[in-house]
């Protein structure tokens, strides 16, 4: 047993001794006189003090040795050490991937499970799973619900933080295959509140550093800036993607069916089925929301470009996916089949240095994305997944949590000792009234 404030059990003890010596000082009574000019004597105090040679009452000075050393112990805080010895495990599974992927998620994590682990199965949302077993795992259906790993740390935490009333130690383990879309901004910042350490697992994905999407099938003659600005970018979004810098084909078309995106950005005046603009005219901004999900490193935001574009003619018509400064559509989307078609009516200089910047590269790279709700899955880096699910431990949320955990526990054990004490003093005074020469 230890105690939170020790100096509280040093001054009980001392007090409870300070009793203990004060015990041999006894209010005695003074003997009587049966002679009649006992009258004529001064009063006297009816008590006085002496010193007991022999004291007495021991069992009146028991009780209040332990009133005193009940209430130290109990404004101390005891606190005594784990139940069961050794390391406990928090096993968070991913079964956010459908059929196809839960088959090695599920081999994985009944690898790794064993008997008093806790469980937190996550999808869209995430739940602990009350008294599991290894078969609570196989019993999990997957679902195509793209999964969060913030909600499934919280619920974890939450779980670790029980069972470490019982461990030594508890690390929190996460089978998934991190994919991009399972962080957000707000995963770092809750890793960071659990003090122990945090274990990724992988499984469905080849565990390397070098994963990168396909790069994009762009039709441009040579030296096209807006090819020359999407290979600059060098960061391709996941899925089937073809930028067409031309006319769109009837092959381009069955391919969109087929549940491709297909951006058609000609480098002319525009393509079949476009509106021409009466009389050309100037846009000196244009912008194209967040079609790209972006990593909690660099997450996907709206793209704005200023500079003046000449506009001969407006997209078809569709779903809007950019905008001029003026408020007219500037790229439009039609679903088709499975896919879409993508029309971008943003005429790119040949000459000059626009395509280069940053702000163009970034606005391209929107809109090469997939199809507006496609389910675009890409595995993250492990480099990335190790920044946000960090291994090492937080020492200062470690004592945080630590001192929480400790009173939450101990609270119980001091109200236990205080009611003993008050016991301990009823009885006292009991026991002090009920004896004709006790000792004060």
């Amino acid at each position: 047993m230890s105690f939170a404030a020790p100096l509280f059990a040093w001054v009980g003890g001392a007090i409870a001794l300070g009793v203990v010596a004060l015990h041999v000082l006894a209010w005695r009574r003074p003997p009587t006189s049966l002679l009649p000019t006992a009258r004529f004597a001064p009063d006297a105090p009816v008590h006085t003090v002496s010193p007991a040679m022999r004291p007495t009452d021991f069992l009146l000075l028991a009780v209040r040795v332990l009133a005193i050393i009940l209430v130290s112990a109990a404004l101390a805080g005891p606190r005594f050490p784990s139940r069961i010895q050794g390391l406990g495990r928090v096993i968070v599974v991913d079964r956010s991937h459908g059929s196809d992927g839960w088959a090695s998620i599920d081999r994985a994590a009944r690898s790794v499970y064993r008997a008093g682990d806790g469980l937190v199965l996550f999808d869209s949302a995430a739940h602990a799973v009350r008294s599991p077993t290894v078969d609570s795992i196989v019993a999990a259906s997957p679902t195509r619900a793209s999964g969060g790993i913030s909600a499934a740390m919280v619920v974890a935490i939450r779980a670790a933080t029980e069972l470490q009333r019982v461990r030594d130690s508890v690390d929190i383990l996460v089978v998934s295959p991190f994919g991009g879309d399972a962080f957000d901004g707000a995963t770092a910042p809750i890793r960071r509140v659990w003090p122990g350490r945090v274990r990724t697992m992988r499984t469905g994905v080849p565990p390397n550093d070098t994963t990168r999407a396909r790069p994009l099938d762009v039709r441009a003659q040579s030296g096209d800036p807006v090819a020359v600005a999407l290979a600059l970018e060098a960061a391709a979004p996941l899925g089937a993607v073809r930028v067409v810098r031309d006319s769109a084909t009837a092959g381009d078309t069955a391919w969109a069916r087929q549940g491709g995106a297909v951006v058609v950005w000609p480098s002319g005046p525009g393509d079949r089925g476009w509106n021409p603009r009466a009389a050309p005219d100037t846009a000196f901004g244009v912008t194209v929301s967040s079609l790209v999900a972006g990593s909690p490193g660099s997450p996907a935001r709206s793209a704005t470009v200023v500079a003046p574009f000449i506009r001969r003619a407006a997209p078809p018509p569709g779903r809007v996916v950019a905008r001029w400064d003026d408020g007219d559509p500037a790229a439009t989307e039609t679903s088709f089949g499975a896919g879409c078609m993508r029309s971008v009516a943003v005429a790119v200089p040949p000459a000059g240095d626009l395509a280069l910047t940053p702000a163009f590269r970034r606005f391209a790279k929107q809109l090469t994305g997939p199809c507006l709700g496609a389910y675009a899955w890409a595995p993250m880096p492990d480099s990335e997944v190790s920044a946000v699910l960090s291994a090492d431990r937080a020492r200062n949320a470690a004592q945080t949590l630590s001192v929480s955990d400790t009173r939450a526990r101990d609270s119980t054990i001091a109200r236990w000792l205080l009611a003993a004490a008050v016991g301990a003093l009823v009885a006292e005074l009991v026991m002090r009234r009920g004896a004709a020469n006790a000792t004060a």
